[in-house]
């Protein structure tokens, strides 16, 4: 989470010493909030010790605050409202630049069936109309075969068979095919829950914002994509068309980067 001024750290630091203060008084431990309130131990930790820079955006931590406070039997909602006064809710901005179209293909199918269907009833005709050709095809062909095989057996008794030089030449091995190598790397994501994010293709920050549930959006990089989410376990990244899987954990801050040239990204929580 980002601290624009000293007075915006201040109040972080004294909302979570206070919140920590009640706790010990009550002698509650802080794996017990983190099961009641469904918080991550580090997010608490964080909001507790005023660590600012380990927390994510504001508009998670008023809930945390709110959620906190409620367990504690204080007015989450007081708290929660005193942290919002010095951390102006941040709005979500749509960037279209970003936002993938996508075009439908139809496939007409319907003409297709009936084209098959035509040629399947005129083969079946066709059969139907020339049964003595097909039969005397077929007993010219058995008599070509024993012609044949009459003049193979002649032509061995008078001499013998003369052996190819071709038989004895060795089969040429296919040659081994390279690996096509990548020229770019395409992530796309899909948010499941509402989920700040940041993206950096190539160096250059593309998105920088909260994005809404059931968004997808998607990027392509020459080098690299720099993935960073407030909440992991609310986004589904697919990286160069494969299938859809989850980024993290819910409440997760997580750090990712996808290059051309490597399998798998380097991650950082």
């Amino acid at each position: 989470m980002k601290v624009q001024n000293d007075a915006q750290k201040q109040q972080l630091q004294e909302i979570g010493a206070y919140l920590k203060q009640i706790r010990e008084e009550k002698s509650i431990r802080i794996e017990e909030i983190a099961a009641k309130t469904l918080i991550r131990l580090f997010c608490l930790q964080a909001l507790e010790d005023g660590r600012f820079e380990d927390l994510p955006e504001s508009i998670y931590v008023q809930g945390f605050i709110r959620r906190y406070g409620d367990v504690l039997g204080l007015d989450g909602n007081s708290l929660s409202q005193k942290f919002s006064d010095a951390f102006p809710k941040e709005e979500p901005k749509t960037n279209i630049e970003d936002t993938p179209v996508r075009e439908k293909v139809s496939i007409p199918i319907l003409p297709v069936i009936y084209i098959i269907l035509v040629a399947l009833a005129s083969f079946g005709l066709f059969s139907i109309l020339n049964p003595k050709q097909e039969v005397s095809s077929s007993s010219q062909d058995q008599n070509s075969v024993t012609t044949n095989n009459k003049t193979t057996t002649n032509k061995e008794t008078v001499s013998k068979p003369q052996v190819s030089s071709l038989a004895s030449a060795p089969t040429p091995k296919p040659s081994p095919t390279k690996k096509a190598e990548k020229s770019t790397v395409e992530v796309k994501l899909k948010t499941k829950e509402r989920s700040w994010l940041e993206v950096r293709v190539d160096g250059v920050e593309k998105f920088k914002n909260i994005l809404e549930k059931d968004k997808e959006q998607s990027w392509k990089g020459k080098k690299e994509i720099y993935i960073r989410s407030g909440n992991a376990g609310g986004i589904l990244i697919s990286v160069d068309g494969s299938q859809l899987e989850s980024f993290g954990e819910v409440g997760q801050i997580k750090k990712a980067t996808y290059t051309v040239d490597a399998e798998t990204p380097t991650s950082e929580e």
